[in-house]
């Protein structure tokens, strides 16, 4: 089955799927409800199903079923508590989900590989500009808003630029942050894309990231995104993170993440 990403993309997830933190309370929260979408998407495939031999309601019940007997090994708090504990949460999910199924993690293996290909056919028959799975009311309007480049070729997965949206003002540190924060998913590399932003951005730093690389606006002499959380949220900037295909939070075609959050006019 699908390993869980590094902390890092768990991070940028948290920032592009904000929304869900008008309802959330924790870190924890928000990924939990953030796999549990990514999942049940899995069951609800054709393909998926006739592999697992399964149906949607079963699968979903096993999805449920593995998140409620795991709970417990996903630490809450601070992203890096909970990042020492992905790799045994999922585990624990791993082995909850093929005792639920009946099946091996062998057979789940080459059942996600099915999904993956069915659904990447899926993507290529839909045209770029199709809006995000509608359960997380994201917006991907008035990119004329965007003050920094948007790297082409790439997809828009969340426009957060109203001080109205409750997705705004979760994002918000201090509830009076002028930035708008857009995130987009491209197919090209992570190197690739960053060295477009190399060329428009000459007067941002660049720091490594675990999987990527982050350019900051005024940057200090260093940086680091664990410890300089507030910094990197208040401050306009372009991160660039290359995903986990095999991911659960992953979609068919997608290399590389990216996140701008820009000064608004």
């Amino acid at each position: 089955m699908v390993r869980f990403p590094v902390a890092r993309f768990y991070l940028f997830c948290f920032l592009v799927f904000i929304s869900y933190a008008a309802y959330a309370q924790s870190v924890k929260e928000v990924l939990v409800m953030q796999t549990k979408a990514a999942l049940e998407q899995g069951c609800d495939d054709s393909s998926f199903q006739q592999c697992m031999q399964t149906e949607a309601k079963q699968c979903k019940t096993a999805v449920n079923s593995a998140l409620e007997l795991c709970d417990h090994l996903m630490q809450d708090g601070s992203f890096e508590q909970v990042e020492t504990s992905l790799d045994t949460h999922w585990q624990c999910m791993q082995a909850q989900l093929t005792r639920a199924l009946n099946v091996s993690i062998q057979h789940m293996n080459h059942c996600e590989k099915i999904y993956l290909a069915s659904a990447e056919k899926k993507t290529a028959q839909t045209p770029q500009s199709s809006a995000p799975p509608s359960a997380y009311a994201a917006k991907i309007d008035r990119l004329d808003l965007v003050t920094l480049p948007i790297y082409q070729p790439s997809s828009v997965l969340v426009h957060i630029y109203d001080p109205a949206d409750p997705a705004y003002q979760a994002l918000s540190m201090d509830g009076s942050t002028k930035l708008g924060n857009v995130s987009i998913t491209s197919s090209d590399s992570a190197q690739h894309i960053a060295q477009f932003y190399r060329k428009q951005l000459r007067d941002y730093k660049e720091y490594p990231t675990q999987t990527g690389m982050v350019f900051l606006k005024n940057g200090p002499k260093s940086f680091d995104l664990d410890k300089d959380i507030l910094l990197y949220a208040t401050t306009p900037h372009v991160m660039i993170e290359q995903v986990d295909p095999h991911s659960p939070l992953a979609t068919p075609g997608m290399q590389t993440v990216v996140e701008i959050m820009y000064e608004k006019n």
